[in-house]
């Protein structure tokens, strides 16, 4: 059994969902933290064919962070998947929505290292982060001794120098693949050569299938044609 981690999670459907429909066996368990609570009932309905689905409803915070309820900002212009709802109100701000829109929730926290702690697992097959704005501090809080993580994906648009989380993650054995989800707002690291080159091995398969099913499709059509 394998964890997959999607902090952020939003209403699925995404990047994130594709991954586990292509890697995910009947027995892992997905984990999907969302702290907007008008985004559950959605991300519920589309992970309901999921055997083992867990979603928590709990905003991932900073380590040391003084308050275990936080307020979160969302706007009715964002609406109704609230992309942009995040713990900082500026971030809202910086992405053009009027100040005068933006509302508040309160919220319960996590920190990064609790959450892993309360899954009783050392062991985490998939972590995506998506964040937004506080991607790169979380990333920062993970203890990697702890905690191995195999595979992590992280917005990177928004951090303030993300050269240093690259930095981190070198010097905890991870290697830069590249984004995930075919977008130049994610990074993806892998952990150790062994998981690196069972990857590569993975997207090769797909690819040579992706070929196959092609030159079959072109042969039909070939004969069609005749």
């Amino acid at each position: 059994m394998s964890y997959f981690i999607q902090l952020g999670a939003g209403v699925g459907k995404d990047g994130f969902y594709k991954t586990i429909l292509r890697d995910a066996n009947e027995n892992d368990e997905i984990i999907l933290v969302e702290a907007n609570k008008f985004l559950i009932k959605q991300l519920e309905s589309n992970y309901k064919s999921f055997k083992n689905v867990q979603i928590i409803n709990k905003s991932i915070i900073p380590e040391g962070f003084s308050k275990k309820e936080v307020s979160l900002y969302y706007s009715e212009e964002n609406g109704p998947n609230y992309e942009m709802s995040s713990l900082d109100k500026n971030h809202l701000i910086k992405h053009a929505i009027s100040e005068n829109s933006i509302k508040e929730l309160s919220v319960k926290g996590i920190t990064i290292n609790e959450l892993l702690e309360n899954l009783n697992e050392k062991e985490i097959n998939y972590l995506a982060i998506d964040l937004e704005g506080l991607d790169e501090e979380i990333i920062h809080n993970i203890n990697f001794k702890k905690y191995k993580i195999y595979k992590i994906t992280t917005e990177h648009i928004h951090m303030k120098n993300r050269y240093k989380i690259i930095k981190k993650l070198y010097q905890n054995n991870y290697f830069l693949f590249n984004d995930e989800f075919k977008s130049e707002l994610d990074l993806l690291f892998i952990k150790n050569k062994k998981s690196f080159k069972n990857l590569i091995k993975k997207y090769l398969k797909v690819i040579y299938l992706m070929t196959v099913e092609k030159n079959i499709t072109r042969k039909k059509s070939l004969q069609i044609k005749k």
